[in-house]
């Protein structure tokens, strides 16, 4: 049997950029995106315009991921099974712990109603048309929506042939935006369901993940890359070229051979506890910088403070939520398992 996650051999530096990733993100909301919003006193020393480019970051690293995962799972329901076991608990309760937060303290835009808060428990509020609990949480739906389209792709045989199946998905997102451009009416629903406005950092995880297990013709997986590349600076003129470029470097150094740098004590344990940073630090941030500002603290000391706070919270839902859960859930499977109750 092989269940993902824990199975599927991890890659040294993979959590180290999932921390650079999450801090990024957070520094941008507690310096650009709070300022935007609600107003700093006075302006930080620090400001991270840039931050938010972390998701590109965490796009790439999940198209690397889950098509290893993929690549080493001989049964669909294991996959299964362990992403719901990584995402699903850790995520209601971080939905639970934001959507008391804002109750309480108040946060001016950012409520939302009960019946809201049951649609985000399916982790798709956005195609339920409610409001997210928290604004982060776009990503997790184009993640789920990646992983679905990857385990029909892992179900059909196709993943065998990634580099057309790439390709094909490429010309899509191409086809949109030329179509959108024409005055041509595109449904929404499709290309969100489709993921096509990311599917070019998807693809380049997934072809660096084909350059560092020699999966294919080397020549074609750097090819694609480079398309992907190409493909995603030249159909969004928002798309960074910066953060692709460096992720791929990064990643495809990373996976040949070790980065000390990426070892980085500090580092690793931010990526471990990155899911739940992520899930939590926005509007608990915003609503512990409100108060730290009502109280006359500095900016500077207050995003210090406030992003101390983050990362307390996340280590403690990582302990005792995300760890113990993964293990309960996968371990009961396994014993399912054991027990010839086999899911397929």
């Amino acid at each position: 049997m092989a269940i993902t996650g824990n199975s599927a051999r991890r890659i040294a530096g993979l959590d180290a950029l999932r921390g650079i990733a999450a801090m990024s993100v957070v520094l941008f909301h507690y310096t650009t995106r709070f300022g935007q919003t609600f107003g700093h006193p006075s302006a930080p020393t620090l400001s991270f315009d840039s931050g938010f480019r972390g998701v590109d970051l965490f796009f790439m690293i999940s198209g690397f991921v889950i098509f290893m995962t993929l690549d080493q799972t001989s049964r669909a329901s294991d996959f299964v099974v362990s992403r719901f076991s990584r995402l699903y608990p850790t995520f209601w309760v971080c939905v639970l712990i934001t959507f008391a937060a804002v109750a309480i303290a108040g946060l001016p835009g950012k409520e939302v109603s009960p019946l809201e808060l049951l649609a985000n428990f399916t982790m798709l509020p956005q195609l339920l048309h409610a409001k997210p609990v928290d604004g982060t949480y776009w990503t997790l739906e184009i993640e789920l929506f990646f992983y679905t389209i990857m385990l029909g792709l892992f179900r059909l045989g196709w993943l065998r042939r990634v580099h057309a199946v790439l390709i094909a998905w490429l010309g899509l997102r191409v086809l949109s935006v030329a179509a959108e451009a024409s005055g041509m009416h595109v449904s929404y629903l499709l290309t969100h369901v489709l993921i096509l406005p990311h599917i070019s950092l998807f693809g380049a995880g997934m072809m660096i993940y084909c350059l560092h297990a020699r999966r294919g013709n080397w020549w074609q997986s750097a090819g694609l890359l480079g398309l992907c590349i190409v493909v995603g600076v030249t159909t969004d003129p928002d798309a960074s070229l910066f953060v692709p470029l460096t992720g791929a470097a990064v990643m495809l150094a990373m996976s040949r051979r070790d980065l000390p740098w990426l070892a980085n004590p500090l580092l690793v344990f931010l990526g471990n506890i990155s899911y739940p940073l992520y899930l939590l630090h926005e509007n608990i941030g915003f609503v512990v910088l409100r108060f730290l500002y009502r109280h006359a603290v500095p900016p500077d000391a207050a995003i210090v403070l406030t992003i101390a706070v983050a990362i307390g919270l996340a280590a403690i839902v990582t302990h005792t939520v995300e760890r113990p859960a993964m293990k309960f859930i996968r371990n009961r499977w396994r014993a399912r398992r054991a027990d010839g109750h086999d899911g397929g």
